[in-house]
């Protein structure tokens, strides 16, 4: 619930700001007898949508409130940094939340696998305990209640951390994406021989 929370607010957010780029909203169900809706989503994309397809935020439990699990993990499949965790990272930084998030973890098994699966850059957003990477203790259990076990504080972080990387990559025309750091350094997206040699 709180990644549709988060999904909802971007959603709202980004429909008032310059985007000249196709920007998709999903929401998948059975998520936990095997990905199946984000694998019958993308079984669905023809060769010229996955093709299209730039990257895939996947929001999942971005707001619990569990006592441990105070550390925003970024979850790709294979571990490796993509354009998902990099805009995330530098995202976290320019917002001030570096200490709060760990990017990239390599894990899979929630609905940014069929992405990746299909060669799209993906990733997984959820609160953990930063030590073991375990999840809050009452995860899938009846007392998972919005009134008890919601963070407001820790939806908005991941929140904002989200949608100020998904924007980076809806506006690539923009110097920003090129210049950051985390780009150039880590060679993540080409950077145009225009862009070079500006400061």
């Amino acid at each position: 619930a709180s990644g549709v929370a988060g999904l909802l607010e971007i959603s709202r957010i980004l429909s008032s700001f310059p985007i000249e780029t196709e920007v998709r909203f999903l929401a998948c169900g059975s998520e936990e007898v095997g990905l199946l809706g984000s694998a019958y989503y993308v079984g669905q994309l023809s060769e010229d949508e996955k093709d299209r397809i730039i990257a895939n935020y996947n929001m999942d439990m971005i707001g619990t409130s569990g006592e441990d699990q105070t550390t925003l993990y970024v979850n790709v499949v294979d571990g490796e940094d993509n354009l998902v965790s990099s805009t995330a990272r530098a995202a976290a930084e320019r917002l001030g939340y570096s200490e709060f998030i760990k990017a990239p973890f390599k894990r899979g098994s929630s609905d940014h696998v069929p992405f990746y699966n299909a060669g799209i850059a993906a990733a997984n957003f959820i609160y953990r305990d930063p030590d073991n990477a375990a999840l809050e203790p009452w995860y899938h259990q009846p007392y998972d209640t919005i009134e008890k076990n919601i963070d407001v504080e820790r939806l908005r972080i991941a929140t904002e951390i989200v949608v100020a990387a998904a924007y980076d990559v809806v506006r690539p025309d923009t110097p920003n994406l090129y210049r950051s750091r985390t780009r150039r350094t880590e060679g993540i997206m080409p950077v145009p021989q225009s862009e070079l040699n500006e400061d």
